[in-house]
């Protein structure tokens, strides 16, 4: 597969470009080809897709994909993680990522002030005063906030967004998460498919978000009793309060009408070549874009960096500064008969502001 330590790998802690790099593979690209011409050829079970026939290489030890690790990675999870992948569902990752990368690739970085929301419940958010910026979307907020997923040493660090087409009366959307990869594990040191079932095991989606009276907690009450969803994605039940929150809040502030959002470069990308690439000049801008392209940086969207700085929230942490009290969303209920909702973010506040000034700076009004 792709070297991790490449330039195409600087942003995998993005799980679209991610998902991506690994399915560019060659390998994978030849493996798919195969599958699709057994299928062909095997008009007796032309039900049979990719996910079977590879899990029928595994299982009989074809190394095309594996190359010696089916110990490791036993029948049941390869099935488990390509039903996941590409079970051909409307909730699988190659669905989702189509979806996203449909409707312009979009990715959204809240990491710099995600912390903020780590104490704001926001489950009750109803999703009827949420407004999608885009059809199809990705939010990071990043794995230092730690949030918990069934996978061992593994964080829900962002989700995909994506509207739906159930009904046309409400912005109605679908979420479905992505968890990090845990730090020990070297990209470079497993086989292709073995990476693949790794990230797969990270996903999973909640469809069908909706409704004028529902929250976010109604996504998560939807998962837990059952209902459509498979067997093994109820073990997310436990986890998914606290990443249904964090995606509210993280909607709420894109829904937001003072929302700070600059197209940029992540921090990682190098600062000169960042500065040159916004520049006045047209030749020069276009040679640091290349530059930064060759180097495996993309454009994202930035969310709250002034903000951040504002309040000296730093890179990477989880930790709010001292002597700030953590902001919340206020449903501020507006327009004919106050039957719409729309959200307010109330901003973080000196506390024993008379014993001195704050960590950080001043309280950031936009």
């Amino acid at each position: 597969m792709n070297n991790p330590k490449s330039p195409q790998t600087r942003l995998f802690k993005y799980h679209p470009v991610r998902f991506h790099i690994l399915r560019d593979d060659p390998i994978w690209k030849q493996a798919v080809e195969i599958a699709d011409q057994e299928i062909e050829d095997d008009r007796t079970n032309a039900l049979i897709g990719i996910s079977e026939r590879i899990a029928d290489w595994h299982q009989h030890g074809t190394s095309l994909l594996f190359h010696g690790e089916t110990s490791a990675f036993p029948l049941s999870r390869v099935n488990a993680a390509l039903d996941s992948d590409i079970g051909g569902e409307s909730d699988s990752e190659e669905l989702v990522f189509r979806d996203w990368h449909e409707n312009g690739q979009q990715i959204f970085d809240l990491s710099q002030i995600s912390a903020l929301f780590l104490d704001s419940d926001a489950n009750e958010v109803p999703l009827n005063s949420i407004k999608l910026p885009f059809n199809g979307f990705y939010m990071y907020w990043g794995a230092h906030l730690r949030l918990p997923s069934p996978e061992m040493n593994r964080f829900v660090d962002g989700c995909y967004v994506t509207r739906s087409e159930v009904t046309s009366e409400e912005d109605s959307f679908d979420l479905a998460f992505t968890t990090s990869i845990a730090p020990e594990y070297r990209w470079s040191e497993h086989s292709l498919l073995a990476n693949l079932v790794i990230d797969a095991e990270g996903f999973v989606s909640c469809l069908g978000a909706f409704g004028e009276t529902g929250t976010f907690r109604g996504i998560g009450a939807a998962l837990s009793d059952g209902g459509a969803y498979p067997e093994e994605l109820k073990k997310w039940s436990p986890f998914l309060p606290a990443a249904l929150s964090m995606a509210a809040n993280c909607l709420c502030y894109l829904s937001w009408d003072s929302a700070e959002i600059t197209d940029g470069y992540p921090p990682e990308a190098p600062a000169k070549y960042v500065h040159q690439a916004q520049s006045a000049k047209l030749t020069e801008r276009r040679r640091a874009q290349s530059k930064l392209s060759s180097l495996g940086f993309r454009r994202i969207k930035m969310c709250g960096e002034a903000l951040a700085e504002s309040i000296g929230l730093r890179e990477g942490t989880a930790e709010v500064p001292p002597h700030w009290r953590r902001g919340h969303w206020r449903h501020q209920r507006h327009g004919s008969g106050r039957r719409q909702v729309k959200v307010i973010w109330i901003h973080p506040v000196v506390v024993n502001a008379d014993k001195g000034g704050p960590v950080g700076g001043h309280v950031y009004v936009p």
